[in-house]
């Protein structure tokens, strides 16, 4: 072929008229293209020059136009250009190969081949090469091929250090001639992924994207930050990323509400609208910048909303059970985005549902999209100190043995080691801090007695008592209400000290009274503790055996109404009729 001269001019003018349509690739195929043989190499070139396509040839481009056999030519084109260039290939025959990548629509494994502001940079931080081609500058040149070679070749440094194994190219080889005279890997003579990802920094990709590489690759392990920590202790962070179409469809407030309800075990530290700054890094920068309709016909949109969210009972994964898909998402309470998305497609035929909301995976993933997307704004250093007060005060020093298992919400509670004894922690979440007073006033009103645990400890948020063992959970019912029947004289004797004491347990139950294997009885769960504000006359006139009056204004368990718990709907038929040994007439 000659370069611009009248054969060439003949073969594209044939090609815009459709001579050879039906071999065209369509520009949505994936990277993978072949440039049409009767254009050729050269010629293909100086055609996307004179159309004045964005473009660079990302590697291995010295011996342009000559391509050696089984080679190919890897490139990075401009999103907005790649229709100008459609006509330039071919499905068949395959003989010069080109893989074409953008900033987004052509992505590598559905994932963007780059981070954006390396997209970018390769884009503008070029030279004409050779008088023929677009190549990247050497600074970029080497950025580029580094970040390839870690997330995108499996293993290829580790092969080539390692095993001496070398395929086609030598990267190790290239990289460290590429950084003489460069501040890129100038310190060091070993190639390696952490080294290299260390030495990108900010334009490594982040957590998110990392870890979607590693699940192609398996081959950045050692570059994934791991939390250890059990977070049904600590706590989880889980960011919500509500789209544009979601919010314009005033879904947001249902979205709150459900969030706020679920399971009791949301807090919500934010919610903010994005602005532009904030709408730009959100998409560009998480997600690995692809925000498509998924499983979904329809685009929801880019980012609009986020609701940062602590979530103080973590439904924990076992490790036997986790996702292939989601091998990073431990806490069950994370696929609530799944019921969220039926919420928001309610009522909308199929062609009009969409993806209106995702979340991330863990709190380590949380933490980065909130850094990359506020940028140490005030919004971020609010939503951080929200968060690590909550690490603060819901985490814990000691040693733990066990999970204490409840059916509240409210706190949770563990079986921690001090020196050679064992202890209960409860731990309560900030606004429900009146029941833990309660329950603290009630052990430092009960200190002296015997049926009562010892308070050790308190916090800020936690309580601390001496732990003893609870045989009754592991008996079925019947055996149950025949050891409590044994120990009736006890449970008179404890609401005898109740109404002695001035105060109502308003919670007394079953559930409630600990038997150790010798016998010992002790009573727990104090949050509905009732100072008495008019004393009743008399112990069988006391709350806990005839419930609260009508005019009662203070909490009750939830799932109760007056009067409450009594001794007749509780206890009765499970201890007989009651019998007291003096009722404590308080006149």
């Amino acid at each position: 072929m000659i370069k611009g001269g009248r054969l060439y001019a003949f073969i594209i003018t044939n090609l815009k008229i459709g001579s050879v349509l039906s071999r065209y690739i369509s520009p949505g195929a994936g990277s993978r293209r072949y440039i049409n043989p009767e254009v050729g190499v050269e010629n293909f070139f100086y055609e996307l020059n004179k159309r004045g396509v964005n473009y660079v040839v990302l590697r291995w481009f010295e011996n342009l136009p000559k391509i050696d056999e089984g080679e190919d030519i890897d490139m990075f084109i401009d999103d907005y250009d790649i229709s100008l260039i459609s006509d330039l290939f071919v499905s068949y025959p395959r003989i010069y190969k080109v893989d074409l990548y953008s900033q987004t629509k052509l992505t590598w494994n559905n994932l963007p081949y780059y981070t954006s502001e390396i997209g970018n940079r390769l884009l503008s931080e070029k030279v004409f090469y050779n008088d023929l081609f677009w190549a990247p500058n050497k600074e970029i040149y080497i950025i580029s091929l580094a970040y390839h070679a870690v997330y995108h070749k499996k293993n290829i440094l580790y092969n080539e250090s390692t095993l001496g194994v070398i395929v086609d190219h030598s990267y190790t080889e290239k990289l460290l001639f590429l950084s003489k005279n460069t501040t890129f890997l100038h310190n060091t003579e070993n190639v390696t992924n952490e080294i290299i990802h260390t030495e990108l920094g900010d334009l490594a990709p982040n957590v998110s994207l990392l870890r979607k590489y590693n699940l192609i690759t398996r081959s950045v392990n050692s570059l994934i930050k791991s939390d250890t920590d059990n977070i049904f202790c600590k706590g989880d962070l889980i960011v919500f990323t509500i789209r544009d179409v979601a919010v314009k469809r005033g879904k947001l407030k249902d979205i709150l509400k459900y969030i706020s309800n679920y399971e009791n075990s949301f807090e919500i530290l934010s919610i903010i609208s994005l602005d532009g700054i904030q709408k730009e890094n959100a998409t560009l920068n998480t997600r690995g910048g692809i925000w498509k309709p998924g499983m979904y016909k329809k685009n929801a949109g880019n980012p609009s909303v986020l609701i940062s969210v602590f979530d103080f009972l973590p439904d924990v994964i076992r490790s036997s059970d986790k996702s292939k898909g989601y091998p990073y998402i431990e806490n069950r309470h994370i696929f609530v985005k799944n019921k969220i998305r039926d919420l928001i497609n309610k009522s909308y035929r199929k062609d009009d549902q969409i993806n209106g909301i995702h979340s991330t995976d863990d709190t380590i993933e949380a933490l980065d999209d909130l850094k990359i997307i506020f940028q140490g704004s005030d919004e971020y250093q609010e939503i951080i100190s929200k968060y690590n007060y909550r690490i603060k005060h819901y985490n814990h020093n000691e040693k733990i043995i066990d999970i204490v298992k409840s059916n509240t919400s409210r706190s949770k509670m563990y079986i921690v080691e001090r020196g050679n004894s064992l202890y209960l922690k409860k731990i309560y979440k900030t606004e429900y801090l009146l029941y833990m007073k309660r329950e603290i006033n009630a052990y430092r009103i009960f200190m002296d007695s015997e049926f009562v645990p010892d308070l050790v400890e308190e916090g800020e948020t936690h309580f601390i008592t001496k732990w003893h063992e609870n045989i009754l959970p592991n008996m079925n019912q019947k055996n149950r209400n025949a050891s409590l029947r044994s120990h009736k004289s006890d449970i008179f004797s404890i609401l005898e000290l109740f109404y002695k004491c001035k105060v109502a347990h308003l919670d007394f139950h079953p559930g409630n009274i600990m038997l150790s294997d010798e016998g010992k009885v002790r009573v727990v769960d104090f949050e509905f503790l009732h100072v008495y504000d008019n004393y009743p006359k008399n112990l069988l006139e006391s709350y806990d055996i005839v419930g609260v009056p009508r005019s009662f204004k203070g909490d009750l368990p939830r799932g109760t109404k007056i009067p409450g718990i009594t001794y007749n709907n509780t206890w009765r038929s499970i201890i007989g009729e009651l019998q007291c040994v003096d009722t404590y007439n308080n006149e």
